[in-house]
């Protein structure tokens, strides 16, 4: 639920924000750890989830501005097609492009790095989409 998300987003915004303060050079190395901490954890027998709420968690921490961008495509996606997996996989592609004409080479590297990881971590989800299996985004009320 929303709960989980906001703890696995701070997950990765709390350490990758104090990081940022004390030592920013080990930016993409801390990144791609706390983002293959989440997704392939040691007590979950390597199976853990598709990293989005990690990938929002580094975004915020390294520009509010970045995180922003994603969660506004996500929502204008989700909004508009009813779709979370491809809202996440737009909203990604989209800050990669923002980071690409805003960064420099090492964010915008470390945003591709997490991107292709999550296109291949959401490949189920791609063919889903491709095939109209996918499950929508259910709203109650």
């Amino acid at each position: 639920g929303l709960t989980t998300l906001i703890l696995d987003v701070l997950k990765a915004f709390i350490p990758i924000k104090i990081l940022l303060y004390y030592n920013p050079n080990l930016l993409t190395l801390f990144s791609l750890a706390v983002f293959f901490g989440h997704i392939f954890p040691i007590w979950l027998k390597f199976r853990g989830g598709k990293g989005i709420a990690v990938f929002i968690g580094i975004l915020l921490a390294i520009s509010y501005l970045h995180g922003l961008i994603f969660l506004t495509t996500w929502l204008l996606i989700a909004l508009g097609f009813k779709y979370s997996s491809l809202s996440a996989l737009i909203a990604s592609i989209v800050v990669l492009i923002f980071s690409s004409i805003n960064d420099d080479i090492l964010i915008t590297n470390l945003i591709l790095a997490l991107n292709i990881i999550i296109f291949l971590k959401h490949k189920d989800n791609i063919f889903r989409l491709i095939n109209k299996k996918e499950s929508k985004i259910n709203i109650k009320k």
